[in-house]
């Protein structure tokens, strides 16, 4: 909140944004702020406009099929091995406040990851991407 009236302002103009970068996507959440907010929320009114928004519809069961991988072992304490894929994958791993902490690209089946020994004791989540298909863990470290 600001209390200086010069960083008051309303954009009277509509901003094109390309949302491409985001690849392919199951979910688009929006929110608005303003510099121009009290107790119950904002001053001024917040709009946007949403135009050309497309979207896939899958079209056969291999599109949407879901991974059968595994990760283990759980608790860990310095590797995990990803089992279970049968292409490469792209792996993350995250905290429980959802930051990434470590990724890996091009996992094959029963390959150790390696390098994880100086992380925290606590509770973590590691994501299988396989191309179109996902497969969430939580782990815990020792």
């Amino acid at each position: 909140m600001y209390s200086i009236n010069n960083y008051d302002y309303i954009i009277n103009d509509w901003r094109w944004i390309s949302l491409q970068k985001l690849g392919r996507i199951s979910k688009l959440e929006f929110s608005l702020r303003s510099s121009d907010s009290g107790d119950f929320g904002m001053n001024t009114p917040g709009y946007f406009c949403i135009g050309n928004l497309n979207h896939e519809v899958p079209t056969a069961a291999t599109e949407i099929k879901q991974l059968h991988a595994s990760v283990y072992p759980n608790p860990f304490t310095d590797f995990l091995t990803i089992s279970g894929i049968s292409e490469s994958a792209n792996v993350s791993i995250s905290d429980i406040s959802g930051r990434k902490i470590a990724e890996y690209k091009d996992v094959t089946n029963n390959q150790n990851l390696s390098g994880l020994s100086g992380l925290k004791s606590g509770i973590y989540m590691v994501k299988v991407t396989e191309g179109k298909n996902t497969f969430t863990s939580k782990l815990v470290k020792k």
